[in-house]
Parts: structure tokens; C-alpha cells; sequence
């Protein structure tokens, strides 16, 4: 999954009624200004009187541009913190997004929602915390949930995180061919073909040496992707060899 969940409506709401240092940090992250972004992303989440906006604001801006997450755990917690309970609230999902992108899956978890209000992006992190942390109980409960929110999903990156999400399902299922035709059809789209392929070259269909392309794929690009798969899957069917990598996460 990208990083940045740029599809959550959610945003687009916030985004009527911004403040104006969100606005500018905005405008920051459009025009690429990546170390502006972040220097004023770090003072928003600094303020003693940290607004919903700003702190939404603020997660996206550093889920975009930020190289490294693990460095900014500590003020992005602190902020959080500071937030009303309604506000934390509705900072949920950017929570989760956070957690998730990070590698920091114990503490995504507690961002899970109980119920889906019908945005697929968040349980496509959700299902990535869950398989991630091997709870198959809690991924055959959001896997059910996958069909109809991939029917449901508004863009072509949404639909290929969600597909991810249920192919890595059935592959940790045993369920090698049902995994082998999503991934088929997520080549389809020019958006998602590499997931596809990669998830395709992962499950041994592929040469061992297609690996040396697996192991350069932007894990930012999935967030149950074939990149996060790494020693907990069945192993292949007969005839079938594969090599697996461990996940690279942020420091």
C-alpha cells in the first residue's frame, strides 16, 4: 500500500476547513519541498495545542516525503497525546497508516477498528497488521470483508492494495492458485502490475534468479504486499521453489 493513503475521504473533508499552516504544509508537499514539508510538519506536531487537522495534516505529509518513520515515533505518540478524545478518535486511521508503514505492527493493531465504515483503504492496513502479526483468526475475520470492499474501492491503487491483502490470505491458506489469479488479474492494470508480478515471481512460478527483481520492490507500495510475506507462509507446491527474504522495514 502507498505509504501516504491518499484515497481516505476522510482527508478530503479535513481538507474544507484547514488551518493555514496545514494549508502551507500542503502546498510544501505538492511542489516536492520535502525537507520545508517536514520542518513544518515537525513544528505543527510540536504545538502544545495540537488540532485534528493539523496533526492528519501533519501524518500525511510525513507519510509522503518521510525517508525514515522510526525517528518520528516519539513526536507523533506525544502529539496524539495532546489530542481530544474526538480527535483522537478520528486520527485512527492516520494512526494505523502510521504504525503499519512502519513496521510497528503490535501497536497498529490497537488502532484496528471494530467495525469498517466502508472505507477500504483502512482495512487494507488492518488486514496487513493482522497477517503481519500472524493473527489468522483476526485476517479470516477482515477476509471476508475483501470481496465486496474490492468491489467497492474508488481507484485502481486501492483495489490492488486490497487484492494484495486477500492473494497473501490464501497463499498463508495454502490456497496457492486462488493467490496465482488475483495476482494474474492485478497485472492487468498498469497501477498494480508490479505487485502482481512480484506476488506471481514470490509463490514459484517464476526463476529463482527473477528474485534479484523481487528483492527491489518498494515495500511503501503494499501493505500486505509479497514483500511482507517472509517466513510465515506454507510452503509451495510440488515442483514449485521459491526464495524468500525477510521484509525491510524502517529503522
Amino acid at each position: 500500500m502507498k505509504r501516504n493513503p491518499q484515497d481516505d475521504p476522510r482527508k478530503k473533508a479535513h481538507n474544507q476547513h484547514q488551518t493555514p499552516g496545514s494549508t502551507e504544509l500542503e502546498g510544501w508537499v505538492s511542489l516536492g519541498k520535502k525537507d520545508e514539508a517536514l520542518r513544518l510538519a515537525r513544528q505543527q506536531l510540536k504545538n502544545p495545542i495540537m488540532s485534528g487537522d493539523d496533526f492528519q495534516n501533519s501524518l500525511s505529509a510525513i507519510l509522503t516525503v518521510a525517508d525514515q518513520l522510526g525517528t518520528w515515533t516519539p513526536l507523533v505518540e506525544s502529539a496524539y497525546a495532546r489530542l481530544s478524545k474526538r480527535d483522537r478518535r478520528a486520527a485512527r486511521f492516520w494512526m494505523l497508516s502510521f504504525h503499519c508503514s512502519n513496521c510497528s505492527y503490535e501497536r497498529a493493531s490497537q488502532f484496528i477498528p471494530r467495525r469498517f465504515d466502508g472505507l477500504p483503504v483502512e482495512l487494507a492496513f488492518a488486514m496487513g497488521t493482522m497477517l503481519e502479526l500472524g493473527n489468522m483468526a483476526g485476517a479470516k475475520t477482515l477476509a471476508g470483508k475483501l470481496p465486496r470492499a474490492i468491489q467497492a474501492a474508488d481507484t485502481p491503487t486501492t483495489q490492488a492494495m486490497l487484492m494484495d491483502c486477500l492473494a497473501e490470505y490464501l497463499v498463508r491458506k495454502g490456497q496457492w492458485d486462488e493467490a496465482i489469479r488475483l495476482w494474474e488479474t492485478v497485472q492487468l492494470d498498469a497501477i498494480k502490475m508490479e505487485s502482481g508480478v512480484v506476488g506471481i515471481m514470490e509463490s514459484g512460478y517464476a526463476l529463482d534468479a527473477c528474485w534479484l527483481t523481487r528483492r527491489n520492490f518498494p515495500r511503501h507500495l503494499s501493505a500486505c504486499g509479497p514483500a511482507r510475506v517472509a517466513n510465515a507462509l506454507p510452503g509451495p507446491p510440488a515442483g514449485r521453489t521459491t526464495s524468500r527474504a525477510s521484509p525491510t522495514c524502517d529503522d
